[in-house]
């Protein structure tokens, strides 16, 4: 843009050149009148250190022919005042190529004379100083686009780089490839092949965790306390109670006499566990108390209590209990473990996405594409972290009221992992006019959703088994919908159905037709619990075109429905 512009100045600029010329001729029209012969002819004119040839005529007529003239001055073009422009003065090439022809009149001579010089000498200076002028901007310009080139080529192996760790995402045992072109990319890029396979094997050791405290749910009467204190003197037991419907309570019970000796051998020890009676309470009833991290004599930070039926219950539910602490701290130092390098994933997708943001790449929108699913899984590994936690946590009182589709959609979220490893479609409906608001504990809920869906998983397996591995039909449909007193949450699968017996002892304890190690036997059987702690009820049923249906029914009593908003569609 700079050269052009010059280029289109330069019709002013050669107007002083025109008048030195005309200048020039008036001079020596003046010297040399009384002189003519010398007059006539061509003559030498020199202006800022540029020569050119000039020829004076007495009159335009007498200039040569216009072929000849151009011939003798080197000219391809006349800028000529005189008749009408036919020529772009504002290019390069007319002024190169131009002769300046004028007629004067000489004041003091009374002489008109005509003459015609070349413009090309004035025209090949002037661009010549253009271009020294340009030299530094172009060599400036030169060494941009060099380091542009080399920028985008090294950008390019890091994109490349990048996307081939992103392909590779949520895979054990991601290795580095090649070293990345940018020193400052590398450190990411280790970093995030370090939290990835950290990140993979917390989720196998997520999925043994899941597995135990399942397991561990069959508990019934498992109370979890803190602050536990035993006053050897008084023979008084002290703690603070974290049932979930009563909340945090202060309890103080007497222990037997014929127990208070067992209270005072394990005062001192860091890790206890006792059988125990209560004053006051039939002999017969037993509990178990166990005791973890000692804050000095007779004082514990926390434990459990389990109520026994018999003494031998409590000698085979003393390690389980154990387990049980060990697992809610197993569960709470992997939420801590794994929030930070979550948190530096989701920070260095989010750089990558600005990065991309910066730079037009052809590779970028594939790129960006994967940089977010890194911070949708990142999302749902804190969500898996959070559920993880809400499950080692114990809900205070009824629970606070949530929006009934939003909880089962959530549980079901928690099986997906599951439900995509196993090609298993889902898909939940709902029938609702209104959105219903449930009070009961959620965590209650969605773990009975989760254990339906495990055991529609599990039934759909042996279904498999016994016929085709894959089919289209595989699926597991859940509708929420109005029903007798309340509102039934259906879950209906395409598996191998109920046995002949399993209808009537599915939610019987410790019973379960799965291989053994695939199932406990208590999952149903905790589920009714929970609905009659609620004043619901739990079904099974076989399907009427095949596979099985579990349903959930809530009482109206814990059930609140919105009004419908103007403009809602039900």
């Amino acid at each position: 843009m700079l050269f052009v512009g010059e280029v289109r100045r330069f019709a002013t600029s050669f107007e002083s050149t025109r008048q030195d010329i005309g200048r020039h001729v008036a001079l020596l029209v003046t010297a040399q009148h009384h002189n003519p012969k010398t007059l006539w002819g061509m003559h030498d004119f020199r202006s800022e250190n540029v020569s050119a040839r000039l020829l004076i005529v007495p009159d335009r007529a007498r200039l040569p022919a216009t072929d000849d003239l151009k011939r003798l001055l080197g000219c391809k073009n006349f800028d000529d005042r005189d008749q009408p422009a036919v020529n772009d003065q504002s290019t390069f090439a007319y002024w190169v190529t131009a002769c300046h022809v004028r007629t004067v009149e000489v004041p003091g001579t009374g002489m008109t004379v005509s003459y015609a010089s070349s413009l090309r000498p004035f025209a090949l200076a002037a661009y010549t100083r253009l271009l020294i002028d340009l030299l530094g901007f172009s060599i400036v310009v030169a060494i941009g686009i060099a380091i542009n080139l080399w920028l985008k080529r090294r950008l390019d192996r890091s994109l490349d780089t990048w996307d081939n760790m992103l392909s590779h995402f949520g895979e054990p045992g991601l290795k580095p490839q090649r070293p990345m072109p940018f020193a400052e990319f590398q450190r990411p890029v280790s970093l995030f092949i370090e939290k990835n396979n950290s990140f993979t094997e917390a989720l196998a050791e997520r999925d043994a965790i899941s597995k135990a405290i399942a397991k561990l749910k069959q508990g019934i009467d498992l109370i979890l306390v803190a602050d536990i204190s035993y006053d050897v003197a008084a023979g008084v037991l002290r703690f603070v109670s974290l049932d979930r419907e009563t909340g945090r309570q202060t309890i103080a019970i007497s222990v037997h006499d014929a127990d208070q000796q067992s209270f005072t051998n394990i005062c001192a020890q860091s890790e206890a566990i006792v059988e125990l009676r209560v004053k006051d309470r039939p002999p017969t009833d037993w509990f178990l108390a166990v005791l973890r991290d000692n804050q000095g004599y007779g004082r514990w930070s926390g434990g459990c209590f389990l109520r026994l039926r018999q003494a031998k219950v409590a000698e085979d539910m003393m390690m389980h209990q154990a387990r049980l602490t060990d697992l809610g701290g197993m569960a709470s130092a992997l939420s801590h473990e794994l929030r930070q390098p979550l948190f530096t994933i989701a920070l260095a997708a989010e750089n990558g996405l600005m990065q991309l943001e910066a730079h037009d790449h052809p590779a970028g929108p594939d790129v960006a594409r994967k940089l977010r699913r890194i911070e949708e899984q990142v999302g749902r590994a804190r969500a898996i972290i959070d559920r993880i936690s809400r499950y080692g946590r114990i809900d205070s009182g009824d629970g606070e009221p949530f929006e009934l589709v939003e909880a089962v959609t959530a549980a079901t979220n928690f099986m997906r992992p599951l439900l995509v490893a196993q090609d298993v479609r889902l898909r939940i409906g709902s029938a609702l006019p209104t959105p219903v608001l449930a009070t009961m504990p959620r965590v209650a809920l969605e773990q009975i959703i989760v254990n339906a869906i495990q055991n529609s998983l599990d039934a759909i397996a042996s279904r498999r088994e016994h016929g085709p591995a894959r089919s289209s039909a595989d699926r597991i449909d859940i509708l929420v919908a109005e029903g007798d007193g309340g509102i039934d949450i259906s879950v209906h699968d395409s598996g191998i159905g109920l046995g002949k017996d399993a209808a009537h002892a599915a939610f019987d304890p410790f019973f379960t037709t799965k291989a053994a190690g695939k199932g406990t036997g208590l999952g149903l059987y905790i589920s009714r619990q929970i609905m009659l702690e609620v004043g619901g009820s739990v079904t099974i049923r076989d399907g009427e075109r095949g596979g099985a249906v579990l349903t959930v029914r809530l009482p109206e009593t814990i059930l609140r429905r919105r009004k419908a908003e103007i403009g809602h569609a039900a």
